[in-house]
């Protein structure tokens, strides 16, 4: 930050959220090394010489505030995109009109959908990048402010409009909503932009004040049943982006791959062959020693035989029952 990277030779037309979650992993892996470089140089260096170890703890300390900075920098950026691109669509809301027409519960108004979008887009590009903590760190300080401003921008957008009113200016664009009907339509929006928020993967869920700020604004509160239903609605889905979350990660490291498939495939075929041909080769061995031995088996017993009677002959004259038998 401030290092002038877009004139730099890297030429780059903005500096983005990857980017930044890039720099964050780069300062914090250099954190990590600096006491370990230090401890390796003071085993090195002579007593005399360990003072100069002290720009090391200089250079720690600058880095871990440097790092602080980007992390402020993601909200920095939605808080841009939520003050200079989105905050104009409140114009021209009529919370009133929307509690006739709209019959989507979850429906939300163009300037609370944006929030919604646009936080959702910078999830699924530091995401992959940053280490869960990191994660949960960037994501809370943005719903801290997504929190804060929310509601100030809906009260400074009906105050300007009452002060063109009262000077004589434009006619007013915005007004807060006049019937129950109308500020229950606020609430439930802004309660489902909250339900959208809070379901991202890999988050820890915030404890939103916006509606009861507005609730303050509007002397008016939410029904209990809506809230109980919104509660319900946010843990559904936070326990379904949970679910999709172990499934694809069970889906990684379970399936097998193709690869493997086919390489276990061939080992069972392999095994398959190689079993039936010594089957082949057993039974064409005990064919062959069954047919050699009634080619020779007469001429076998009748040689045993001859040198049995050799043997015994000096013995007994008597003849034995094998030899007869041959």
């Amino acid at each position: 930050l401030g290092a002038g990277a877009i004139h730099s030779a890297a030429r780059l037309k903005s500096v983005n959220a990857k980017h930044l979650s890039l720099v964050t992993q780069c300062l914090g892996i250099t954190i990590s090394i600096l006491p370990h470089v230090r401890a390796a140089l003071m085993a090195q260096l002579p007593p005399r010489q360990h003072g100069l170890l002290n720009d090391l703890d200089k250079i720690k300390k600058e880095f871990a505030e440097h790092n602080e900075k980007v992390l402020n920098k993601f909200v920095s950026i939605i808080g841009g995109v939520v003050e200079k691109g989105l905050a104009p669509r409140i114009a021209n809301t009529d919370f009133d009109a929307r509690a006739k027409a709209v019959q989507n519960p979850r429906s939300c108004c163009q300037f609370l959908d944006g929030v919604a979008n646009n936080t959702r887009k910078m999830h699924q590009v530091v995401r992959p990048l940053l280490p869960p903590d990191h994660l949960q760190d960037v994501f809370s300080r943005i719903f801290a402010y997504v929190d804060q401003l929310v509601p100030a921008l809906f009260k400074s957008s009906a105050d300007g409009t009452k002060g063109n009113k009262k000077n004589g200016g434009k006619p007013p664009v915005f007004s807060f909503p006049t019937t129950d009907a109308g500020k229950e339509r606020m609430l439930i929006e802004v309660e489902t932009m909250i339900i959208s928020l809070n379901s991202l993967a890999g988050v820890r869920p915030w404890d939103f004040t916006a509606v009861r700020i507005l609730e303050g604004q509007l002397e008016y509160d939410l029904p209990r049943d809506s809230k109980n239903a919104s509660e319900d609605e946010e843990a559904d889905e936070s326990d379904a982006s949970q679910k999709r979350e172990n499934l694809t990660e069970s889906d990684q490291h379970d399936k097998p791959s193709t690869d493997s498939l086919q390489h276990v495939s061939e080992m069972t075929n392999g095994a398959e062959k190689s079993t039936f041909e010594a089957e082949q080769q057993l039974h064409g061995s005990q064919d062959e020693s069954t047919s050699n031995g009634a080619i020779n088996g007469g001429i076998s017993h009748h040689h045993d035989a001859q040198q049995e009677s050799v043997v015994k002959e000096p013995e007994s004259n008597t003849t034995t029952p094998e030899i007869e038998a041959v």
